[in-house]
């Protein structure tokens, strides 16, 4: 389930296109058991882009290897459809995370594993990371989708 919070930081038309978004992912991507063992918190963070440089993070709480429990720090100052490319981006990182197809090695934290394949990311810069080619990629045609434009 995804949970919203912080949520006088956005006007309630945003926070609406971004339910609907939210909900249209979590169907999309998990099967109906999976999606009921989720817990997606949405935080609405004022200043995150200024204190992180990055619109939104999404971090696992639980477990390193196929997580159930998930933060979205997320700037809420920004246009309607950065937020939205924003919010779609960062739930294809926790599908990524939940479904197990990225993981990240605990004993080397610059190593993640990405379908079966090894990354350092010290040697491969954010543009080149398989993970954030999907993000990046899928974001667009899920709000594309769910908003039609």
């Amino acid at each position: 389930m995804i949970h919203f919070r912080n949520t006088k930081l956005v006007s309630k038309e945003e926070l609406a296109y971004l339910k609907d978004l939210g909900d249209f992912c979590e169907e999309y991507f998990f099967s109906d058991r999976l999606r009921k063992q989720l817990d997606i918190s949405v935080i609405f963070k004022q200043n995150h882009f200024k204190d992180t440089n990055n619109y939104a993070d999404c971090i696992w709480e639980d477990t390193h290897y196929r997580p159930k429990e998930f933060t979205i720090n997320f700037e809420p100052k920004q246009k309607l459809p950065v937020m939205l490319n924003t919010l779609a981006h960062e739930m294809v990182h926790v599908k990524q995370w939940a479904k197990g197809e990225m993981y990240m090695m605990m004993r080397d934290m610059k190593m993640v594993t990405f379908n079966k394949t090894l990354v350092n990311t010290n040697k491969v810069g954010y543009w080149e990371q398989p993970w954030e080619i999907e993000a990046n990629g899928r974001a667009i045609g899920l709000v594309v989708i769910v908003t039609g434009k």
